[in-house]
């Protein structure tokens, strides 16, 4: 078999800028392509890299903070029995929890105002009673996430 039978022609001779613009043309795109799929992982990995670095943060500053609480307990030790100056150092520590609490929902409060003035919908959820209802589990099929 000669090439000609195998490859054959259309149309007359295709010369190599014919191919080459469609070929550079998804060359191209294709680029576009993974250039946006690595964009999008890397932001992701910064994502991971921050919630990693805020929760050894939070880590670190709730360890900081217990052994302050010792440290001030360990003072006030100094001048009244341990067990007063414990309770006063818990006594503290929940006054403060409950501070920061009312902060955060009053900050989340006068968030939803504001959302709600500017015409944007609060968010709400739906109640069980109003969701529609769930259609009867096949027995055949797994109970599980695969």
């Amino acid at each position: 078999m000669g090439e000609k039978e195998v490859y054959p022609r259309m149309g007359g001779s295709v010369s190599a800028t014919d191919i080459s613009e469609p070929v550079a043309r998804v060359v191209r795109e294709e680029l576009r392509v993974v250039e946006a799929e690595l964009r999008d992982e890397l932001s992701q990995q910064s994502r991971r890299r921050t919630v990693r670095l805020y929760s050894g943060a939070t880590a670190s500053a709730l360890y900081g903070g217990g052994a302050l609480a010792i440290a001030v307990g360990l003072l006030l030790d100094l001048v009244m029995p341990a067990w007063g100056a414990f309770l006063i150092v818990a006594a503290a520590m929940f006054a403060a929890a409950v501070a920061m609490r009312s902060a955060a929902r009053e900050r989340h409060s006068t968030g939803d105002a504001a959302r709600t003035a500017a015409g944007e919908p609060r968010d709400t959820a739906v109640p069980a009673d109003s969701r529609p209802p769930r259609p009867p589990a096949d027995p055949h099929t797994p109970h599980h996430r695969a």
